[in-house]
């Protein structure tokens, strides 16, 4: 298996986020097709946390936190 480092997905998914076509993309860098969705799909996908906690007030107040996946 072939690994790659951050700054190459970084590249290849600013390539497609630039108006690239994976095709072309996955074709001049020999990268399968799926490997660049992937990294496409991690790169956009966000996981939020709600917790719930007390004001001033004791009353309950929900906060939202939104975390970025890395590549």
């Amino acid at each position: 298996m072939r690994t790659y480092t951050y700054e190459f997905r970084k590249k290849i998914v600013d390539l497609y986020n630039s108006g690239e076509s994976v095709l072309k993309i996955s074709g001049e860098y020999c990268i399968p097709r799926n490997t660049v969705y992937r990294w496409i799909n991690q790169s956009s996908s966000k996981k939020s946390i709600k917790i719930n906690i007390k004001n001033s007030e004791n009353k309950l107040d929900n906060i939202s936190i939104v975390l970025d996946v890395k590549l």
